[in-house]
């Protein structure tokens, strides 16, 4: 299962550079083209021509370098879209696998438990709460003390087996 997964994440972020390097392509031949207009804009103002009365060749090849940068502005917007779109989607395939893994991790929690129960083994829960101090410092060390609180906030709706409690 979690092979599948990986070769899933894998195919996502090869498919998600492949447009980025679509994206760049449109945005160079963007800039190409834009660099063009600039030309002819330079040699139409180096020969005094009047940009509302062009020579019939300067002003073709100014509509046709304007209309090429604003093609290939367009193809880059629409590539910049589905690039964000699709790595929305990675990012909520990646958050499917993490929901998975904990949920498969829950329900080991809770077969271990199951199994000591049926063995009779004693165990002290409490031992779930104990952090090792390393932890505890580097927190502190690195400003996030409050971050204690927040993960202890976030677990305590979660009981000895993983399951959410109220909901």
């Amino acid at each position: 299962m979690r092979l599948a997964a990986d070769e899933v994440q894998a195919r996502g972020m090869y498919r998600l550079r492949q447009i980025a390097r679509k994206r760049a392509v449109a945005e160079e031949l963007q800039s190409e083209k834009q660099h063009e207009e600039s030309l002819v804009l330079m040699f139409a103002a180096e020969r005094g021509c009047d940009f509302t009365s062009l020579h019939p060749e300067v002003a073709l090849a100014l509509a046709r370098a304007t209309r090429d940068a604003l093609l290939f502005e367009n193809r880059a917007a629409r590539l910049r879209v589905q690039e964000c779109e699709f790595h929305l989607q990675t990012l909520k395939d990646a958050a499917d696998a993490a929901h998975a893994r904990f949920a498969d991790a829950s329900d080991q929690v809770g077969s271990i438990l199951n199994a000591f129960d049926r063995e009779q083994i004693q165990v002290d829960l409490s031992i779930q709460r104990l952090r090792p101090s390393f932890h505890l410092q580097e927190m502190e060390s690195s400003n996030l003390s409050n971050l204690d609180t927040v993960l202890e906030a976030s677990t305590s709706d979660v009981d000895y087996t993983g399951s959410i409690l109220n909901g």
